[in-house]
């Protein structure tokens, strides 16, 4: 029987604990890392590190990355303006830069963290089709992003395919944040919102803001399940429901509506 491929997470985990966390040659530290994180005494945190992981496994996956064999490393890499921006795969292009210091800024600020490489080119990307008929916030940039971003992860590791993200390119190509309409749009395209795996919930720590309003998405519709509803179309938007800012920018830009 085949060995089971590390799952995505863990392969993430492990290139970003040597990219940015000083493990580069170092996997005794990051074995014990893994260890802590599944001894944790928070229960979500045990479930996203259940699976066992051996210093085998991890030299082998270090190994790969140095030879260059994973898809994606550089791009996990955490952005720093402008080393990071250039016309290369790995790279923000310039005439991004106003949008990817546009998301540093967002995440150090609001979420106290460096996005990465991967993730500021999709920000950046989002960005620069998001500015008409009105602005979309930083916030629900940030929301697209992390989703695509999520998707290129899972969609680099072998054993997976790239989940569909054909939701997020609906919502950006009928321009959603300037209307209150999209959720029958979706439902009527027959298009749904990207579903998470829960052996893939440890990248919600990368995806601060998707993860936020994914678990209050998924509490309501645990809810509504033991109440026995089956009709979830109206919560379609849980995850995105940013109603209070299309309702205070289209006072901002009455011309827009």
């Amino acid at each position: 029987m085949p060995r089971r491929a590390l799952n995505p997470f863990y392969q993430h985990k492990i290139q970003d604990l040597m990219l940015n966390k000083g493990m580069d040659k170092r996997p005794m530290q990051i074995l014990k890392y893994f260890q802590g994180k599944q001894g944790s005494q928070d229960t979500n945190t045990r479930k996203d590190y259940a699976d066992p992981i051996s210093m085998r496994v991890i030299e082998k996956y270090m190994a790969k990355a140095h030879r260059g064999e994973l898809s994606l490393t550089e791009q996990r890499r955490e952005f720093v303006y402008p080393v990071h921006m250039g016309s290369g795969e790995d790279q923000v292009p310039w005439e991004l830069a106003r949008y990817a210091l546009d998301c540093v800024h967002f995440y150090t600020t609001n979420h106290n963290i460096r996005p990465s490489i991967g993730l500021t080119r999709r920000y950046a990307q989002t960005g620069s089709v998001t500015q008409e008929p009105i602005p979309m916030s930083d916030e629900q940039r940030a929301v697209q992003a992390e989703q695509l971003w999520y998707a290129d992860l899972v969609g680099s590791t072998p054993s997976r395919e790239r989940p569909s993200t054909e939701y997020v390119e609906l919502y950006l190509a009928s321009r959603a944040w300037a209307s209150s309409d999209f959720s029958h749009l979706a439902i009527q395209r027959g298009v749904t919102q990207l579903v998470m795996p829960e052996a893939d919930f440890g990248f919600l720590k990368y995806m601060p803001v998707f993860g936020k309003t994914y678990k209050a998405w998924q509490r309501i519709e645990e809810q509504q399940m033991e109440e026995g509803e089956t009709d979830t179309s109206t919560i379609y938007l849980q995850e995105e429901d940013f109603s209070w800012y299309t309702e205070n920018i289209l006072k901002k830009f009455p011309d827009a509506q």
